[in-house]
């Protein structure tokens, strides 16, 4: 009965690291697919430089 105990709760450690591991990769790569959308869009920079400096006028992205 004990091994069986032990048993379980190795394979409950392996699927929690797992799902921790899993949880990170997708965050990564939300986190870099979005810096690489807002990079890409100059409107989005723009609108990003301009909620950054209060919505001033600025020159454009040459």
């Amino acid at each position: 009965m004990r091994v069986f105990v032990v048993i379980k709760r190795l394979q409950l450690k392996r699927v929690a690291i797992f799902q921790i591991r899993f949880g990170r990769f997708i965050f990564l790569f939300f986190r870099m697919s979005l810096f690489f959308r807002m990079s890409l869009s100059q409107n989005r920079c723009t609108l990003l430089r301009s909620m950054l400096w209060g919505y001033q006028k600025l020159p454009p992205i040459s």
